[in-house]
């Protein structure tokens, strides 16, 4: 059995697409153990005139992270997701691995996600979870939450 820290992003339709991505994670890929607030950001890393929607889940699971992203891309597909060639764009759904309960070697899905600590989006809802399975990493993130927080709310 494994955790995962799943961070679940839209900016169409968002907080609809948040929600039935719920649906199918749990079809697919596992239980949903706990889950964060919602919480608004702007995009990152392109320009967009609608702000994002951002949720962290933990997810127990009996697949492996490359199975998880086999089921990540299925549930892309359900979502019509569209991913740009020229990097980031608006989306109707993005699932992101951010960091499992184990440790892998030889598998494709790279964890923990190499930029999850510079991703506010991230963080912050990873951190209201206050999970024990998670504390140690996410008590290594090096931001003042209570300065981030400010943004969000």
């Amino acid at each position: 059995m494994y955790h995962y820290l799943l961070s679940l992003g839209s900016n169409v339709n968002p907080e609809n697409n948040i929600l039935k991505s719920h649906y199918y994670i749990e079809k697919l890929i596992g239980g949903i153990i706990s889950e964060s607030s919602l919480y608004e950001s702007k995009a990152e890393g392109f320009e967009s005139d609608y702000d994002f929607v951002n949720q962290s889940i933990i997810v127990k699971s009996m697949l492996n992270p490359d199975e998880v992203l086999i089921q990540i891309s299925s549930i892309d597909q359900t979502f019509q997701r569209s991913r740009s060639a020229s990097g980031y764009s608006d989306r109707t759904i993005d699932i992101d691995i951010v960091l499992s309960d184990k440790e892998f070697t030889n598998i494709i899905a790279k964890i923990p996600h190499p930029r999850w600590q510079e991703r506010n989006f991230v963080i912050v809802p990873s951190q209201e979870l206050n999970s024990e399975l998670f504390a140690k990493q996410l008590n290594h993130t090096h931001i003042n939450i209570n300065q981030v927080l400010k943004k969000y709310l």
